[in-house]
């Protein structure tokens, strides 16, 4: 038979009030730790996220044509011609002012030449296969069934459905158009949302 506690081993074992104090901050204390440590593990991932433009894309640039080596430039922001070119290696002197060349859109391909009147610049739209490389997404209404086969999950027979649909209706509004098509469902219209968009068109709901 066990023998009882006595009120003396009792009192010998029981935690005194600051002591309580102690052990509960000391174990507020690791768990903040804890958290700070694995903060990854309570965060969302980048596919959970709401609003996709909390990351947003660099601004790319690619210069090629007879002047310099081919080369593509990022820069953190939307930049203007002349820190392009003076970027990629051109002097100032040969760079044209601003209001001559329209405003520069992100994926921008500029073919660079000389002439007897100084630098020729020609504006482009960079290869579709590049713009995916750096996470551009490509505009439905320009793209081709070649180039919609280079998204993750777009096969031949959906995007030559894609270009038909399009070559039919004259042009998509906006992503959610493609619910229209046989083979996409909403599931695949947002897996589309980081490939593709419609200018001046809305993009579907999540």
């Amino acid at each position: 038979m066990a023998r009882p506690i006595s009120q003396e081993n009792q009192n010998k074992w029981a935690l005194q009030p600051e002591q309580k104090v102690f052990l509960a901050v000391l174990l507020l204390v690791l768990v903040v730790f804890y958290c700070t440590i694995h903060r990854s593990f309570f965060l969302p991932s980048h596919d959970d996220l709401s609003n996709p433009s909390r990351t947003p894309n660099p601004f790319v640039v690619e210069i090629d044509g007879t002047l310099l080596s081919p080369a593509i430039h990022t820069f953190p922001t939307q930049v203007g011609i002349t820190e392009v070119l003076l970027k990629a290696g051109i002097s100032r002197q040969m760079i044209p002012s601003e209001d001559s060349v329209p405003p520069l859109r992100n994926g921008t391909r500029i073919v660079l030449s000389q002439s007897h009147e100084g630098l020729d610049i020609r504006i482009e739209s960079m290869d579709a296969a590049k713009k995916i490389l750096y996470a551009l997404p490509l505009d439905l209404n320009g793209v081709e069934a070649d180039e919609l086969t280079l998204i993750p999950g777009i096969g031949p027979t959906l995007a030559k459905r894609i270009v038909g649909y399009r070559d039919a209706k004259g042009r998509f509004n906006g992503l959610e158009e493609l619910l229209n098509i046989s083979g996409i469902g909403r599931k695949k219209v947002r897996s589309l949302r980081r490939y593709l968009f419609v200018e001046n068109g809305l993009l579907p709901n999540p």
